[in-house]
């Protein structure tokens, strides 16, 4: 991420470095909690036999002084010239104690706003899932490589798309190349029709198993409207799976998968 994206924005630590850690202050901790922990930053989701009326009065006297908090001084931009403390942008990460080899790549993906996801989805199902997949079969199934997978992230203005190796240092070359040729082949064919079906009866199931869990689907429902304003249901979720084509998989493999992905390797030296 910090490679792709540079080290800010998208690309910054979530977890800091040892550097910021040692230097965050009380101060600068309460400044982060007035800034952001505020009424127009949350979104609250309820289920059940819910006394709306109730849950509204009950928010609001809990959250009432929280407008009268003083709102946190803007903090210094970043030097974009310079690297923030602790971070290197080498590609290459020597890890002496490593028995395996790790390869990941991050290219672009489509953001969680663009209707493209849903066929990045399923396309990533067909290439990388645990089990059934075209990576599966050729790298896993024949004993290649411990891992081969591959995921697209999406943020809300774009989106990244990973591939992820885990081998035998010695197999590292042969299976990169192996892993490209793949996804090439994807890119220039596209998938077939039974591969399509058992990807959208796979991820239907999944979803709708995530479903039975409010947590899950609260979450999923105050994210979407943080983010986006926009209010998707179950149903509506299932629909727009469904109706992915074989045409629409093929237009995001050649979109997101044609260019030269960064990439990564951690490996024993």
């Amino acid at each position: 991420m910090e490679v792709h994206f540079s080290p800010r924005g998208l690309g910054r630590r979530v977890l800091g470095t040892s550097e910021s850690i040692e230097a965050m202050t009380v101060g600068r901790m309460r400044d982060y909690f007035r800034a952001r922990y505020r009424p127009e930053n949350i979104v609250v989701a309820a289920s059940g036999n819910v006394d709306f009326d109730a849950l509204v009065e009950g928010i609001d006297r809990q959250t009432r002084d929280w407008q009268d908090r003083r709102v946190a001084e803007t903090l210094p931009g970043d030097a974009i010239a310079t690297l923030p403390a602790g971070i290197l942008m080498d590609r290459q990460v020597a890890t002496p104690d490593a028995l395996q080899a790790y390869s990941i790549q991050i290219g672009g993906g489509p953001s969680s706003a663009s209707q493209d996801r849903h066929a990045a989805r399923l396309l990533a199902t067909i290439l990388g899932d645990e089990g059934g997949s075209r990576f599966f079969w050729e790298l896993i199934d024949t004993g290649r490589a411990e891992v081969a997978t591959c995921w697209p992230q999406e943020f809300s203005d774009c989106g990244a798309w990973f591939t992820y190796l885990v081998c035998h240092p010695d197999d590292l070359e042969s299976n990169r190349r192996l892993l490209n040729q793949i996804v090439q082949r994807v890119v220039a064919g596209g998938v077939s029709e039974d591969e399509l079906n058992q990807a959208i009866n796979k991820t239907t199931a999944g979803t709708i198993m995530q479903s039975e869990r409010p947590s899950n689907r609260l979450f999923g429902l105050g994210s979407r409207w943080l983010m986006h304003g926009e209010h998707v249901d179950l149903d509506q979720s299932l629909d727009r799976i469904r109706s992915v084509t074989r045409d629409d998989v093929h237009r995001v493999a050649q979109e997101y998968l044609s260019a030269k992905p960064t990439e990564i390797v951690a490996i024993a030296e």
